[in-house]
């Protein structure tokens, strides 16, 4: 009875192919609407996140403004380490290289940091270590770089392979001891995004160092991360702001303190939103779907009036009757979800091609889930008063129907 039912449903809707194409469009579209938006939202939102994460989401990082004409040095953030709330600190200073390995040559967004950043920014490596102690104090020419560096410009396929080569940064010959894993600093996704400038590689090299092999670099220090005792980021702000306060002649202007987990927060609030807004706008087009799916029905009801007095009249109940015309309309909304997401999923594709390793866009699942439900119930919805419209038709009426 009810396979019945359903290939009836399902001849009804081929045989009127280009109707029931144009009655899919707004659920079509609506999928769209609702997948698209959404994954672009979470994707573009994830990606900055990720950027943010990559310096230590629970971490400070201080800009100083005006330093009142004594310069902040190494010798200053030496002694407020293990003040307070504060572990460690470490310079971040930046710049741009040329670098070469063999006969590749390209352009790397340089850090300038001191042995307590990986800890201070959770970096993870791929292979080898991060700096020592001895490294920052002997000037070391060590090198850490991301695996785009290793991938592309060494054209290594295991990290493995890069640790103690040689590279070239800015004339000065490096080794290379560590390689950072993707998703810290070695990334596609934060290394194009504003903390890491638009270069694909990213590399660092011991603060004394990179003094001594970049003109762009300088012992004034307008930059540093903080790391915070058991992560406590709110007392280590305060120290934070006690010690530059004091410093700089009690003029909150001259500096500023970004807490990376108040970032974050606000982050994930704006995705949260994002997420929300557009997909109230996905489900208002969904909803018009549906209207459309109720009127073509109305109009498919009568236009199939005499068939329906010739079921009824040889004995099919209402309950069929009804069956017929809500999986009608319940196929029409899935096959339109269908070919949405589809089609969405082909969009999401060529927009991570053309973002160009800035950012990714992937289909999430829990999205499509929410389409299939959100279309269901708009098939059902909107078919219901159709369907019960047509199980309502007394026979004879029916049958007495002139077209």
């Amino acid at each position: 009875m009810f396979r019945q039912t359903l290939k009836m449903s399902f001849t009804s809707i081929i045989t009127n192919k280009m109707r029931s194409f144009l009655t899919m469009l707004g659920i079509i579209i609506g999928v769209m609407a609702l997948v698209v938006l959404v994954s672009i939202v979470d994707g573009a939102t994830g990606t900055i996140t990720d950027s943010v994460n990559s310096l230590g989401s629970q971490a400070l990082l201080v800009y100083v403004q005006d330093d009142k004409g004594e310069p902040i040095t190494n010798k200053d953030l030496k002694e407020w380490a293990g003040t307070g709330a504060v572990e460690h600190i470490s310079p971040y200073t930046q710049a741009t290289s040329t670098v070469k390995y063999s006969k590749e040559t390209g352009s790397a967004t340089t850090y300038g940091v001191n042995e307590y950043y990986d800890s201070i920014a959770t970096l993870k490596m791929a292979s080898g270590r991060f700096f020592k102690q001895p490294d920052l104090d002997n000037h070391t020419n060590v090198v850490i770089v991301n695996r785009n560096f290793v991938k592309d410009l060494m054209k290594l396929s295991d990290p493995d392979y890069a640790i103690g080569q040689t590279v070239m940064v800015n004339g000065y010959s490096f080794e290379v001891i560590g390689v950072l894993e993707d998703k810290t600093a070695g990334s596609s996704s934060s290394d194009s995004m504003m903390m890491y400038g638009m270069n694909k590689y990213t590399i660092y090299v011991p603060y004394s160092t990179l003094l001594r092999v970049s003109p762009m670099a300088t012992r004034n220090i307008k930059m540093f991360s903080v790391d915070a005792y058991n992560d406590d980021l709110t007392a280590a702000e305060d120290t934070i702001n006690q010690l530059m306060m004091k410093r700089l002649d009690n003029d909150d202007k001259a500096f500023t303190v970004l807490n990376f987990q108040n970032v974050m927060d606000v982050m994930n609030t704006i995705r949260g939103t994002l997420s929300v807004v557009m997909a109230g706008v996905a489900a208002i087009s969904l909803i018009v779907g549906g209207i459309g799916i109720m009127n073509i029905m109305l109009v498919s009801v009568t236009e199939r009036t005499r068939e329906i007095g010739i079921r009824k009249a040889i004995g099919a109940s209402r309950r069929s009757i009804m069956l017929q015309f809500l999986l009608e309309s319940l196929m029409i909304s899935l096959i339109g979800c269908a070919l949405g997401v589809f089609i969405s999923f082909i969009i999401l594709q060529l927009a991570t091609h053309l973002a160009d390793g800035m950012a990714t866009f992937p289909m999430q699942p829990g999205i499509v889930t929410a389409a299939v439900i959100f279309s269901v119930a708009v098939g059902l919805i909107f078919g219901l008063y159709p369907a019960n419209k047509a199980a309502k038709m007394k026979p004879i009426d029916a049958l007495r129907h002139t077209e």
